[in-house]
This record gives structure tokens, sequence and C-alpha cells, in this order.
């Protein structure tokens, strides 16, 4: 089963409430997408049949969300007509979108995609993690607190408090991860967290801490708890390599490679994080504020 969607006046909700955003998306969205079966069981059939392209006019498929179960793909024409605001809001740079589109959603199961049936409400959720993004913060007491954002992470803050950030980025497996630590930390506790994130560096982490990450375009991209703590066991340990093999590279899905990897690893070792231990004692805080 795809998703059909029609021309509509779908408008981004201005609230970062992710539970009020839900309700609110759906019943704007609901009336102008249709549940359709494959054409014949063919799933080019079917999208040539939706779209109606004329002979002019390409064909586009894009990725517009990702988790570690599934990919969503977005399907369009290039083309002018009726606006589809969905369309807009679903693909990554925002940009215009006319006519029908098609959204389809594929599993990835035995080194394969398969396309799966998709629902309103993984509509509703792909478009939520579109629109709103959501990062972690690490507290040097290890709680993690969640907190989301539409276009600036830090809008939340005061000014005084974003001077107080320095950032580092560490590429790692087709994603960006940002890790901004406070030059002047609000308490004087290790992250042990935090450190054995960056434990290849041998550099301390004091106070809290706030990740980020993006795909390598810069596009943000939303993750949870369960997601880090799978990704922090993967770095803390020894010989992790932060690039892709072959195998990998052709998943086109990072957070499934993580779920993958992370799998593997604690078939031999432990599901919990390597505390950071190091006899330096400068810290990374330090070094950020006699730099900036």
């Amino acid at each position: 089963m795809i998703a059909l969607i029609h021309p509509n006046l779908f408008s981004p909700p201005t609230t970062a409430n992710i539970n009020f955003l839900f309700e609110t998306i759906r019943e704007q969205i609901e009336a102008y997408i249709e549940i359709l079966p494959l054409k014949e069981n063919s799933l080019s059939d079917t999208i040539f049949e939706c779209l109606k392209p004329e002979t002019s006019y390409i064909i586009h498929t894009e990725k517009c969300y990702s988790d570690e179960d599934n990919t969503y793909q977005l399907c369009h024409v290039m083309s002018k007509g009726e606006k589809n605001g969905i369309g807009i809001s679903l693909n990554e740079e925002h940009a215009e979108i006319n006519g029908n589109i098609i959204l389809m959603k594929f599993g990835y199961l035995l080194d394969k995609y398969e396309i799966e049936n998709i629902t309103i409400n993984e509509i509703v959720n792909v478009l939520q993690h579109t629109l709103i993004h959501s990062g972690l913060i690490i507290r040097a007491n290890n709680n993690i607190d969640k907190f989301s954002f539409k276009l600036n992470p830090f809008e939340w803050m005061s000014e005084n408090e974003i001077k107080n950030l320095a950032y580092f980025e560490i590429e790692i497996l087709e994603m960006v991860l940002y890790i901004y630590i406070q030059k002047n930390p609000e308490n004087d506790k290790l992250n042990e967290m935090a450190s054995a994130l960056l434990h290849e560096n041998d550099i301390p982490i004091i106070g809290d801490i706030y990740l980020l990450l993006t795909d390598i375009n810069g596009y943000f991209i939303s993750f949870d708890k369960t997601f880090f703590d799978k990704l922090l066991v993967l770095m803390s340990g020894e010989h992790f390599d932060r690039n892709l093999t072959e195998k990998e590279n052709k998943i086109k899905n990072s957070f499934i490679v993580v779920k993958n990897r992370y799998a593997e690893y604690i078939k031999t070792h432990s599901n919990k994080f390597i505390p950071f231990k190091s006899e330096n004692k400068k810290t990374l805080n330090e070094i950020s504020k006699e730099n900036s």
C-alpha cells in the first residue's frame, strides 16, 4: 500500500508541542490522502498511474525520513499545477512541489528493502519529524532530557547562555554529531557519557552538554535516548570505525547501520558504555575557553 497525496494548502502549525501537533496535523491532512494498493503488484506502474507525468517531466524520488526500521520516500513530478503543501513540508529543502505526490514506506529485511503498508498515523509521524526536530541534553549526573525545536536549536536560551557554548563536530556513519559544551560549566562534575563519546581524544568534559545530529548535507535529524544509548556503547568501545563499510553504504540509512552494529557488538561485549578514564587534568571546557 502507498499513500497518494492530492494537492492541498497544508501549512505547518506554529506550535512546537509534539503531542498537540499530531492531532492538529492529522485533522488538516487526512482529507487529501488516499491509501492505495499497488497496481497489479507493480510499484512503477502504480507511481505512473497516480502521478500521470507528461512526457517532458521526470519523476523525482527522494528520501524524506528514516528510522531504525524503515525508510520513507517521496515521489513527485517537477511541474506546474496546484500547490501540494504536504509535499513541501515533507521534502528536506521544503522546496515547492505541485500536483499529486506519493509517499512510500520501505522496510529493511535480509539485506534488502521491501515496500510495506503505510498508514495515516505514520504519515503524520513523518511530517512531525520533518517539521519539528529534537536534540538531547546529556546531564553530568547521567540523566538525559530531550528538547524540540523548529529552526534554531537554542532559541529557548538567553544570549549569555548561547555565548557560553562551544561546539565540536564528529562525522560518523554519514551523519554529523554536534557536541555543545559550556565554556564555563554550571557545575564541576565530570560528564562521563560526553567524555566517553570523545574518549579517543583523551580529554574530559565537565558539566552538561547538548547533542544535535544532522545528515552530511546539514539537515537536522531527530533522534532519541534509545538511539543515543546504542551509539554511545559503540563509540565508547575500542576500534569503532566511523566510516561505512561497502555493505553498509548500500543501506542508505544510518539508523539501521547503528542498530545492526549494536546488535553485533553486544554479542561479544557489554551493552553498557565504557566509562571514561583519563590522567589528563585539562578539560575540553578549559581548552574551549582559551581558544574563544
